[in-house]
């Protein structure tokens, strides 16, 4: 049986932010590209983040202690660092999600340039629901979690993005309602 998943996928309607409506056309190849070129070099289920890194995104992957987030992707430096996790469900759905960022970065869809709040929730939205579908694709075993998926559809993950880029980004989601 094949690990290669539909991008539209009813179970997805089970987390109520995970939402093909995000994805385009080109991300969902580069997705199914990935998900076939795991599948061919064996890496489905793979713990070795470092070589799932490399071969599927030609990214350097690294871990380091624990952070404000889960991980985060260095399009300059060519790097997917996660945040050390005693969970190894948890490291995968953030590994997923910084490949999200790749994936974004390959078809166009990561621009940085933006400073808008907005903008950037938008790509953080995008990158979890490439996520879940790579977490599907690449880790069948491990089953996604509505806590998984849904951080920076919350009000509180769109602070924590606002507070994260600590006031290099315009704020145009939220009031001051102080001033």
């Amino acid at each position: 049986m094949s690990n290669i998943i539909r991008l539209y996928d009813h179970k997805a309607q089970i987390l109520p932010s995970i939402s093909p409506l995000l994805l385009t056309r080109d991300i969902c190849r580069v997705v199914d590209e990935m998900i076939k070129l795991a599948n061919k070099k064996k890496l489905v289920d793979h713990s070795d983040f470092a070589e799932v890194v490399g071969v599927l995104a030609d990214y350097e992957y690294e871990s380091e202690e624990a952070d404000d987030c889960g991980g985060y992707c260095d399009i300059i430096g060519k790097r997917i660092v996660v945040t050390n996790s005693d969970s190894n469900d948890y490291h995968k759905v953030a590994l997923c999600h910084e490949l999200g960022h790749s994936i974004q970065v390959i078809t166009g869809h990561y621009d940085k340039r933006s400073m808008l709040l907005s903008d950037l929730v938008s790509e953080e939205q995008q990158a979890d629901t490439i996520g879940y579908y790579l977490l599907r694709g690449l880790y069948p075993a491990t089953k996604p979690n509505t806590e998984d998926f849904q951080g920076y559809f919350s009000v509180a993950g769109m602070e924590f993005l606002n507070n994260w880029y600590d006031g290099f980004v315009q704020n145009d989601l939220f009031k001051n309602i102080d001033s």
